[in-house]
């Protein structure tokens, strides 16, 4: 029985104390810390333009196709679509009831799908925009602008937050950096009417010229004994200067007429904008990062903070790098909250039993209470979890229910001291009478959390990190109770005492006490 092999062996009790506090300690520095679970998507949603076209074509050409093959794939549930003018959008739900292996496998095979569906597109639909990313937080936002009073154009914005984008990835625990508010450049080509008038060309015959000038794709190939060329016409647009040189024809005199002389060719950013960002109520570029996850939100951030900082130091003149959103202050106040919660409930329990049980029990109780904290929380890091706001909740629920084991087994020990039984007479006894009670009381609360614990998808994610917590405290206070506190209750409860002459009833008798409240009672 260990618990007599710890009474008998002082040494070895401390030493699986020092055990618990020390890896306890250690799991308390290398546990995942965040805001909320991480929540398993299982849903996307499929965008696809197809301009100037009907919401009967639309749905017709663009959307019944992609059902169709979406509902090929065993794992996807439910799918909703929408079909309007120009827009054809889908949203796709799978079976909740998948594991982890069969969703990844998944993603893929619905982006197969939308590949098959494509061929069956008409021309001038566009490829599907597909998403999967839609739980995902950001766990700090950063945003570029300039100083009041510089002008600042969006392009440079554009361009430092492509460095810093780049600069951040190289963060250790950075997981995902995505850009917000970029500008979108087009080449545009104003056409003097004047000029076109004069040389007798229209806008169709420029347009012609133009789409024929920037070749896409092959010419052709010349396959032959050990030979297999491609041919590709040179001569692509990658300057305004070469699009200006585009020749649009050329009379018998041999002149010719270019792009140049009739337009004028320049960049410009695209309008409307795609998206647009103001910080403050000026125009700039939104940084989006997220942590890898297992990591401490706080610490990481501390990092990413410095890494912040540097670039600020670095960054040209007029330009404004601040932080909009960090994660790891609503992380740290949610924490606090519910620490201040379990150290309330802390209190009260030991309070509690101070005043029912004598300071001797409570000690025992209030030493059990950490010791099974430290347990519950080496635990849940290996088992992978993450200590957020849902988990610790968890661990305040389990609280009033971890101590009843602890409580039954010291009350039981200082019985049988009363008694005046030996030590390991009353350690023997105490746990042969309530091993089967504490464990049936034990399994059956931790069947009333089992729901909780096998709901699967994203509800089960949420919720089922509380129901988690409970289970592993119960264990761990089991396991104390069993073993530590019938130790603990026999080096710390007085032996030989009966019930009477405890302090809070020294010098009373029972019985006097007894037939003075039943009087009360009576009289009342």
């Amino acid at each position: 029985m260990f618990a007599r092999m710890l009474y008998n062996n002082s040494r070895y009790f401390a030493l699986f104390v020092i055990v618990i506090i020390a890896v306890g300690v250690a799991s308390i520095k290398s546990i995942a810390i965040q805001e909320d679970p991480t929540i398993t998507n299982m849903a996307a949603t499929i965008s696809t333009f197809f301009p100037g076209a009907t919401p009967e074509r639309v749905e017709a050409l663009v959307t019944r196709p992609l059902e169709e093959e979406l509902r090929k794939i065993s794992t996807v549930d439910e799918i909703h679509s929408t079909s309007s003018t120009g827009v054809s959008f889908l949203s796709v739900k799978l079976l909740e009831t998948i594991g982890d292996e069969e969703l990844e496998r998944s993603w893929p095979e619905i982006r197969d799908a939308m590949e098959d569906a494509v061929r069956q597109f008409p021309k001038g639909a566009m490829a599907p925009v597909f998403d999967n990313d839609r739980l995902a937080s950001y766990t700090t936002i950063i945003a570029l602008s300039s100083a009041d009073g510089v002008d600042v154009s969006l392009s440079l914005l554009h361009r430092l937050a492509q460095e810093f984008a780049d600069q951040a990835r190289n963060v250790d625990g950075t997981e995902q950096v995505d850009l917000y508010g970029e500008p979108e450049e087009e080449i545009r080509v104003e056409i003097d009417e004047n000029a076109l008038a004069a040389r007798g060309l229209t806008l169709t015959q420029v347009s012609a010229v133009l789409k024929a000038a920037d070749p896409k794709i092959s010419s052709g190939r010349v396959s032959g004994a050990g030979i297999d060329i491609l041919i590709e016409v040179a001569g692509e647009f990658d300057s305004t200067e070469r699009i200006r040189q585009v020749i649009i024809n050329t009379t018998a005199s041999g002149s010719s007429t270019r792009i140049g002389d009739i337009a004028r060719v320049y960049r410009a950013q695209a309008t409307p904008p795609a998206s647009m960002v103001l910080t403050q109520g000026r125009p700039g570029i939104l940084i989006g990062i997220t942590m890898e996850d297992g990591l401490q939100v706080h610490a990481w951030s501390k990092t990413f903070t410095a890494f912040v900082d540097e670039f600020r130091n670095n960054a040209p003149a007029g330009i404004v790098v601040e932080s909009t959103y960090q994660q790891s202050v609503y992380t740290d106040a949610r924490m606090l909250s519910v620490s201040e919660n379990l150290a309330i409930g802390i209190a009260l329990v030991i309070l509690v039993l101070v005043l029912t049980l004598g300071w001797r029990a409570s000690l025992v109780v209030a030493v059990i209470l950490p010791l099974c904290g430290l347990m519950s929380i080496t635990l849940l890091d290996l088992m992978g979890m993450a200590l957020h706001q849902m988990s610790v909740t968890g661990l305040i629920v389990a609280l009033g229910l971890l101590v009843d084991g602890s409580i039954v087994m010291t009350d039981e020990v200082r019985k049988r001291l009363d008694l005046g039984h030996s030590a390991l007479q009353s350690i023997s006894g105490s746990v042969h009478r309530l091993r089967v009670p504490l464990l049936a009381s034990t399994v059956t609360t931790v069947l009333a959390f089992m729901p909780l614990v096998i709901l699967p998808g994203p509800s089960g994610d949420f919720m089922g990190s509380i129901a988690i917590s409970v289970v592993v405290m119960l264990g761990s206070s089991l396991v104390l109770a069993l073993i530590f506190t019938p130790v603990l209750a026999v080096w710390l409860l007085p032996r030989g005492i009966s019930y009477e002459q405890h302090w809070w009833t020294r010098g009373v008798d029972s019985g006097a006490m007894g037939r003075a409240l039943i009087s009360a009672m009576n009289w009342s």
